[in-house]
């Protein structure tokens, strides 16, 4: 359980940033032939516009798996799209692949990282209910050698009715070091 509030207060940080920088950005609604000709177009009957991220970074990271201190040095790769519908429904999804390498600052032990997580904020009205959020969180760490390997996976969902009562709030963790 130590190791989800890390993860939740990163999501929540670029989960924060995704939002922040589709606000910023203009709504359009699709380019059709006419448009790029520069001919007078009728207006799509349910525009919409989305703001997508595709982007690459390198993190350096440290954390406790199997009662270790792993030093890593991760490639992580963000897709993330924040859409709006002329009606005001969103749907906000992130997808994050983390792959690197980590070395136990005990041990000297080894390890090869991997860990995905997929992130979608649902809303179908402008009022903001109903809503629904979904996170899964997929880590494998896996040790060379004599090394153990960490598995954990996490799901999350809730969800909101129309009336803003809470329909389900479930948190599923499983967790092995082996």
């Amino acid at each position: 359980m130590s190791q989800i509030i890390p993860r939740i207060a990163l999501l929540s940080l670029l989960a924060g940033v995704t939002v922040l920088i589709a606000c910023g950005d203009t709504p359009t609604s699709p380019m059709t032939d006419a448009t790029a000709s520069g001919e007078v177009a009728e207006a799509p009957s349910h525009p919409m516009f989305a703001v997508n991220e595709n982007d690459w970074f390198t993190l350096p990271w440290e954390a406790e798996f199997c009662g270790e201190v792993l030093q890593a040095e991760l490639r992580v790769h963000t897709l993330g799209s924040y859409t709006e519908a002329a009606s005001g429904n969103l749907n906000f999804k992130y997808f994050v692949f983390v792959h690197g390498t980590a070395v136990g600052l005990t041990t000297g032990y080894d390890y090869v990282w991997n860990d995905v997580w997929h992130v979608e904020h649902v809303t179908t009205a402008p009022a903001g209910f109903p809503y629904t959020f979904h996170y899964t969180d997929n880590w494998v760490i896996i040790g060379k050698g004599r090394a153990p390997n960490f598995k954990e996976k996490v799901t999350i969902q809730v969800t909101v009715n129309a009336n803003g009562d809470a329909t389900a709030d479930v948190l599923n963790a499983t967790t092995s070091c082996k």
